[in-house]
Order: C-alpha cells, then structure tokens, then sequence
C-alpha cells in the first residue's frame, strides 16, 4: 500500500476532514463525554502554535468508550450517522468504517469516519476483532483502552460540511499518553511513514518537551500497552538508519540527500532523548 507523503495531503480534502471531524462531534453530543478524537488528528488538535504546523489527517477516528455506551447508545449512533448522510460499510470487517462526501472549493472528497473502542470489556470478550452492536461494528485498537482516563477537552472551531456553515465544537481527544502508546504499538503493525511522523513530532513539539511527557507517562511504566509500545520505538528508532527517522524523512518528502540526513538525525535524537530519560524513571 501506497501512503500519501506530507506534500500530498490536499489543505482541500484536510479542510473537508475537519469539516467532518466538527459534525461528527456536533451530532453526536450526547455522548461527548464517552467518545474521543485518536489517531491523526490528535498532534494537530493537542499541541497549538508549535514551530512546524502539523500535517493533520485526511481521515477522522473516534474512539468510543464501551464500557459506558449502552447496546441502545450504539443504535442510535449509527441511526444518527446515516441521518446525515454517512454511509456505513458493507462488509462485514470493515462495517467500522462511514464515508461521507464533502466538497470543497468545486472538489469532492469522500472523507472516511472510523469508530474504535479499546480491546477488554464491552460486550464481545476481548477475544474477537470488532465491538459489534447492532448496526455498529467498532473496530477494537490496542492502546485505546487507556485513553478515556487520560483525555483534554478542547474546543474546535470550522466548517460543516458542504457549506453548512461555521461551527464550534468542544470533545475530548487522547491525551499524549495514549496517542504515544496507540502509534507506538501500530509502528510494529504497519508500514505508515505518518505514524513515525506524528511520534516524532509529538515528542519534539509536545509543550514542557519530552521531559513533560515522561513525567505523565512515569506512572504507567508497568502497564503492558506502554512497555509494548515502547518497546517497539525503541526499536524502530534504534539508529538513524532505521525504518523510524528514515519514515520521518520519508513522510516528510524530502528528496535533498543532505536535508534527509539532517531530518533523520533530528528524528533519531528527538526520540533517543525521550526514550533515555523514560530509562530514568
């Protein structure tokens, strides 16, 4: 699989995401409290005037507490979701995933919504794949179950889609525990140079530096999820050559052999004094 580089991340189709990244959390306000922005959008949304913007996301994954939605609450939020013009998934597998189409400027993206929910609890048993509910299939992610006890709640302010006006919005997102955690397990899962990108980026940007999120990570160094997702860190960013700063530069699209060398080095010490100073603690 192909992944787009920061250069192709269209600012139009990223605008159209958080246009729906705003509804979603608009029409789903009931359950504000159980529900929280992960994955690509987090770095964007937690950290504000930092030196290099972020590239955002192009696609939007919210995080739905299963141990406080009720089968009832899964119902209505998949009724609430096709009200509004977000169509569901046909297979089976994949029936976690909604696509809405948005335009912008004249273009049409289709903009992928998927729903997730930590891997223990609920009501399947940890052993199965997906949270299915009704018409809900909540795609379980290792790591989120540590993210509804370690949130911010931020406000969001853009865009609903197609031109249905400007609206501000207040959610909760995961905190930069979890949103390390959560991309430092999936570093060992998949080959997506823009999870290397977001680690490295929350580490460097992250208010207070790597020292502050140690601190907030200090007290779950014995929880099994973080060793995993530290331990796969550490490995792919075991030198400058490997697949960690080597997928920084990647996303990154620096074609300049000198400019990689130097965003790699970057990317490696930026991680290497997170990780050394975790070693500390």
């Amino acid at each position: 699989m192909n992944f787009p580089t920061a250069n192709e991340f269209d600012p139009r189709k990223v605008s159209a995401c958080r246009s729906v990244l705003v509804e979603v959390v608009h029409i789903l306000g009931d359950y504000v409290d159980d529900m929280a922005i992960v994955g690509g959008w987090v770095p964007t949304l937690l950290i504000e005037g930092a030196a290099e913007e972020h590239a955002a996301s192009m696609d939007v994954d919210l995080a739905l507490n299963q141990e406080k939605i009720s089968e009832e609450a899964y119902a209505t939020i998949n009724k609430i979701l096709t009200q509004h013009g977000y169509l569901q998934h046909t297979e089976k597998n994949a029936q976690f995933k909604y696509f809405k189409d948005v335009t912008v400027e004249g273009q049409n993206f289709t903009i992928e919504l998927d729903l997730l929910t930590g891997e223990y609890g609920g009501e399947t048993g940890k052993s199965r794949r997906h949270e299915s509910i009704q018409d809900v299939r909540a795609l379980k992610a290792r790591g989120a179950d540590l993210v509804f006890d370690r949130t911010k709640t931020i406000t969001v302010t853009g865009e609903l889609p197609n031109e249905g006006g400007k609206d501000t919005v207040t959610c909760k997102i995961a905190g930069v525990v979890p949103f390390v955690v959560m991309k430092g397990i999936v570093l060992a899962r998949r080959k997506k140079p823009k999870d290397a990108y977001d680690i490295e980026y929350v580490l460097r940007y992250y208010p207070g530096g790597v020292e502050a999120i140690v601190e907030l990570i200090s007290s779950d160094l014995e929880n099994t999820l973080v060793q995993e997702a530290l331990t796969n860190i550490a490995q792919k960013f075991e030198s400058v050559e490997h697949v960690g700063p080597t997928s920084v530069a990647a996303f990154l699209g620096i074609d300049d052999k000198d400019e990689q060398t130097r965003i790699k080095r970057r990317a490696f010490e930026t991680v290497q004094a997170f990780l050394s100073r975790v070693k500390r603690e």
